[in-house]
């Protein structure tokens, strides 16, 4: 008895992206220990940290997306959380003072823009809303502690606050759904 065993065939982008990718990898993993010598031995500031970040970010949004969780609230979330990184960072390690401002802002528009893509098709995004639930967890956190007085409170927190407890209302109203959602999730019964 003969096997016959038939994998598919790439394609000429499939073939592009994997070079390109390998290539990108490889500049991107000089240019990394590159932008590290010359911190190091120019001393100063860690503005390498926020280069090599910024290059990790890129890497894993563009040239190493996801194979699971490849949808457009997942990979928003994703990008969201890789900029509030970079941002923190930028706040830290070169100009310290605003990042407390502009993170909260960029998390609100996220939970908006997610809350959007989730109500525009409402059955089929079901299964994606867990990266959203954990920006709401994240958002709440966030918003907890300035009111505990650890973080700034500004007007930025104050609105994330009211859309993340709206968003978790709207979780609370179509709750059985969200249930569901994590049952299948956790496995549990």
């Amino acid at each position: 008895m003969k096997v016959k065993v038939i994998y598919p065939t790439l394609n000429k982008v499939n073939i592009f992206f994997m070079r390109a990718r390998r290539i990108v990898k490889w500049l991107f993993i000089v240019a990394a220990i590159s932008c590290l010598v010359v911190n190091i031995a120019v001393k100063g500031k860690w503005w390498s940290v926020i280069v090599i970040w910024s290059m990790f970010s890129v890497w894993n949004v563009f040239f190493s997306p996801d194979s699971i969780e490849f949808n457009l609230i997942s990979q928003t979330v994703k990008a969201v959380f890789y900029t509030c990184i970079l941002l923190a960072l930028i706040d830290y390690f070169l100009i310290p003072g605003w990042s407390m401002f502009v993170i909260p802002i960029i998390l609100f528009g996220a939970l908006i823009l997610t809350t959007v893509f989730l109500l525009i098709d409402y059955r089929s995004q079901l299964s994606n809303t867990m990266p959203m639930m954990w920006l709401v967890v994240f958002s709440i956190i966030m918003t907890i502690s300035a009111l505990a007085g650890w973080t700034e409170v500004n007007w930025p927190i104050m609105v994330l606050g009211s859309i993340a407890f709206s968003i978790l209302f709207l979780f609370v109203f179509f709750h059985s759904d969200f249930i569901r959602e994590l049952k299948k999730r956790f496995h549990t019964n």
